[in-house]
């Protein structure tokens, strides 16, 4: 009798927890909150983001180029497949690329010049037909916006890219490709505001004639603890040497101040920031390091600064110290390897009870040499007969001040393909030029109007990433 109780009374308890239940399609909606929304993304061109993958992997970016369709693959048997379904074209360079696929295919065509905004990431795993099918890396971006055009439209034409079959073919070798059917579209969103102020999402419906693309908005991003990263006002791509990172003006208030053993400033591998150092004063940089780990650190001073550079392992034990150089001259520690894993610290001390602004970037086995400081240059100076390794930019600075309206020349002494790009005190990219090509290459910033004071950076490169070499000049009208 007691068990027969027992269970008409857990019978009960689940009929009505049931009837509680809402009906399938009626659930409460998991409203997004503003800090879902994808940040303001950093606008590069192509072969920056191609110069080194890993510098940017992980970033928000946004790129332009032109579209085309990578083949569909169809295997007889086991098929393994990257997550790149199409490729993103700008002259001879081309990254893989993922999402929207669906729509793409449907409504682009071949050469469309498309601007989109997502994510730079690297994926592992098998690719081809078959159980031996090679372990294969790649880095695609993974978009989640289509900036340009927008709506998409049915019939856009394209500058007629050279497209590869789109028709699936049996046994067709595979080169980051994977098998989407051509008939399914991806859901597409646009973020709204609600009474509340908080984001919500309105399902779009799907067409065959047009397509609405999400839309994202901006939220400026904080840091705790760390200095805060403030956007260049009008930003279109960035250094191709390394992760521009904010801390602090030369002149201005400093988001983390790391001066007089105060403060310690995280800094990542491949990050440039900026800072200033008091007279007699001490400043503090970490970064996590792991066993194995070759760093290089390279500071550039003003002239009015002479540094020395100091690296502590995890139990604050130094393990080298750098003081080479006067005032003005590029301190480096080389090719230094780490032992354990755990918090480094980086001090930049004044030598002489000098002051002033500087540039530090961290660099590993990885990405040396990609940035070489050459020191300082003022206005109404040349730097001439320079000669860059391959896989390497320089980078000069000069103190400018709000106002001053500047002209940067590089002159290609061979056949290099320059690029020239201008950072400001911020470490953000502010202007670039490559509107030559070889032989005899000239690139000109044009009276460029400085937006505020501080410790500048000309970065000199080559296009296809090869050794070549220049003369350079800085003028102020």
């Amino acid at each position: 009798m007691k068990n027969a109780c027992f269970a008409l009374i857990i019978l009960v308890v689940a009929l009505m927890f049931g009837c509680q239940q809402e009906p399938p399609g009626t659930e409460t909606p998991v409203v997004p909150t503003i800090a879902n929304l994808p940040l303001q993304p950093d606008s590069i061109a192509l072969v920056t983001l191609l110069r080194n993958p890993t510098f940017f992997d992980g970033n928000y970016l946004q790129l332009s180029g032109q579209y085309r369709p990578i083949p569909l693959v169809v295997c007889s048997d086991e098929g393994h497949f990257s997550p790149a379904t199409w490729a993103l074209v700008d002259g001879e360079i081309e990254i893989p690329a993922a999402g929207f696929d669906g729509v793409l295919r449907r409504l682009a065509d071949p050469g469309l010049p498309l601007i989109v905004e997502g994510r730079w990431q690297q994926w592992e795993g098998p690719v081809g037909c078959g159980r031996r099918a090679p372990v294969t890396e790649i880095w695609y971006f993974e978009v989640d916006n289509i900036v340009s055009p927008n709506p998409l439209t049915a019939g856009q034409a394209g500058e007629g890219i050279a497209s590869l079959p789109i028709e699936p073919t049996p046994d067709t070798a595979v080169d980051q490709t994977i098998m989407t059917p051509v008939n399914v579209t991806p859901t597409i969103v646009v973020p709204t505001a609600s009474p509340t102020g908080l984001a919500t999402e309105t399902p779009q419906p799907t067409s065959t004639a047009t397509t609405s693309i999400r839309t994202a908005t901006s939220i400026p991003a904080t840091t705790s603890g760390t200095a805060t990263a403030t956007p260049s006002p009008s930003p279109t791509t960035q250094p191709r040497g390394v992760t521009p990172t904010t801390t602090s003006t030369a002149t201005g208030t400093p988001t983390a101040t790391a001066d007089a053993d105060e403060t310690t400033v995280s800094i990542d591998y491949d990050d440039l920031f900026k800072e200033t150092l008091a007279a007699g004063g001490v400043n503090r940089w970490s970064f996590q390091g792991e066993p194995g780990d070759v760093v290089y650190i390279s500071v550039s001073p003003v002239a009015s600064l002479d540094v020395s550079i100091e690296l502590l392992d995890p139990n604050g034990a130094t393990l080298v110290t750098r003081n080479q150089g006067s005032g003005g001259q590029v301190e480096n520690i080389d090719q230094q390897s780490l032992s354990m894993s755990g918090e480094y610290e980086i001090l930049i001390r004044s030598v002489a009870n000098s002051s002033g602004a500087y540039a530090i970037v961290l660099l590993t086995d990885d990405s040396q040499p990609f940035v070489t400081f050459r020191g300082n240059i003022n206005y109404g100076e040349s730097r001439s007969n320079n000669s860059v390794a391959v896989d390497a930019d320089d980078m000069w600075n000069f103190i400018g001040t709000t106002g001053d309206v500047v002209t940067i020349r590089a002159v290609a002494t061979g056949s290099g393909n320059l690029l020239l790009y201008l950072l400001d005190p911020d470490a953000d990219f502010v202007e670039e030029a490559d509107e030559n090509s070889p032989p005899n290459d000239e690139e000109i910033i044009d009276q460029y109007t400085l937006q505020q004071s501080g410790l500048f950076t000309i970065e000199v490169g080559e296009a296809d990433f090869q050794s070549f070499g220049y003369n350079l000049t800085l003028e102020r009208r």
